[in-house]
């Protein structure tokens, strides 16, 4: 819960926890987070699974270009970053994108150079490994079958949820 209101106060888009559950699963104990729901939304995989017009399709793009640079300029790492941990939105006629099991988030260390934060690497390095984690999720689920997109279809998704982000 202290990952969910940490990223609300950097501004960054995701459904709002209201409650927690615990059950016994075999010899483990699991929990899950209870969220409200979004209306009108759904995981990047249906998304990208659906046929979207060329708009949307864009519109959907960019927001998740726009969730990945603003994790990226506060060095948040989502170490299970995958495509069914996004989910697109339309609201007010704009598309925005919501960060899914915050759970798995840690944070870039910040260097403090003279008083002002100062951490590009750790920017790049955050950067960089959610967009790997994203990619790699890609490819399983075209793998899997749940995205009918070609070798050169899926790169050239990869590349555009890079470019300007």
């Amino acid at each position: 819960m202290e990952h969910s209101q940490r990223i609300h106060a950097q501004g960054i888009a995701t459904p709002e926890i209201v409650g927690v559950v615990f059950y016994k699963s075999g010899l483990f104990q699991r929990m899950d987070f209870l969220t409200i729901q979004v209306p009108d939304s759904m995981d990047l995989v249906a998304f990208l699974a659906s046929n979207s017009a060329t708009q949307q399709r864009q519109a959907a793009l960019e927001a998740v270009r726009v969730l990945l640079a603003k994790c990226a300029a506060h060095g948040l790492l989502h170490k299970d970053l995958n495509a069914r941990n996004i989910l697109l939105a339309n609201m007010d006629h704009a598309t925005l994108a919501y960060l899914l099991d915050v759970e798995d988030v840690v944070w870039m260390p910040h260097l403090d150079v003279d008083g002002v934060e100062w951490w590009p690497h750790q920017v790049e390095h955050a950067r960089a490994a959610n967009h790997a984690r994203l990619a790699r999720s890609l490819h399983k689920r075209v793998r899997k079958g749940d995205l009918a997109l070609t070798a050169q279809q899926l790169q050239a998704l990869i590349s555009e949820l890079k470019s300007h982000a």
